[in-house]
Formats: structure tokens, C-alpha cells, sequence
């Protein structure tokens, strides 16, 4: 079975409180907490700043989890390649059959979506 392990999304967060405090006096939980493992579906995070007095607030954000990464069967698309792995600014798709591809989706190794691009032209 395929999953995600939740990230820590606190990372660089910082908070105040009415009085000027920053997050060292403030306590940042997330729920789910990370290394949670996440099958496919949509989940709601939430990031909750506690301060000193037990005054907090909610941030609440949608994360969905997609078993796109991959062709499960095979395909014509086997012969389209790309380099080079791992790139920075230009990544060259070679497609030697002219397979028609109405769009492409590029994803970091943490399987986040990076880009997609669905100007043909741009292909």
C-alpha cells in the first residue's frame, strides 16, 4: 500500500502573541503530528499556536494525498525520458514517437507537486 509520511509543516512558522512574544515563548503542535503515514484521500492539517496562557488558534489547511507517481501498466509513454535527474532550471523531455501529452505534472522526491504544465507548446 502506497502512503505519505506527513512532513512537519511548523518548520519556519513564526508566531506572535498580542503582548510581541515570538514562537520561543509559544508552542506550535500540529495535528496529525508528523511522520504520520497517510494513505490516499484528503486530510485536513492543522497548526494550533499556544501561548503561555493557553490562548490558541487554529490554522487549518487541506492536504490531499494522490497515488499519481508512477504507470502502473505498460505504455507508449515508457519512451518518453527526461534529463538531467535531478535538474535545477531546465529539464529536457525526449519523446521519440511524438506521443501527444496534454499536459505534464513535476514532483519533488517528497512527491509534492512542483509544476505542471499544460501548454502544449511548452511540452
Amino acid at each position: 500500500m502506497l502512503y505519505l509520511i506527513i512532513q512537519d509543516f511548523t518548520v519556519g512558522v513564526i508566531a506572535t502573541d498580542n503582548s510581541g512574544n515570538t514562537s520561543s515563548n509559544i508552542s506550535i503542535p500540529q495535528d496529525p503530528s508528523r511522520v504520520t503515514q497517510l494513505v490516499q484521500g484528503v486530510y485536513n492539517i492543522t497548526i494550533t499556536p499556544i501561548d503561555n496562557f493557553g490562548n490558541d488558534t487554529d490554522y487549518v489547511f487541506e492536504l490531499a494525498v494522490r497515488n499519481t507517481l508512477g504507470i502502473e501498466k505498460k505504455t507508449e509513454l515508457e519512451k518518453v525520458s527526461f534529463y538531467p535527474n535531478p535538474a535545477e532550471q531546465i529539464l529536457i523531455f525526449y519523446n521519440p514517437k511524438n506521443i501527444e501529452l496534454k499536459s505534464v505534472e513535476i514532483f519533488d522526491t517528497t512527491g509534492c507537486l512542483v509544476k505542471t504544465i499544460k501548454d502544449k507548446n511548452r511540452i
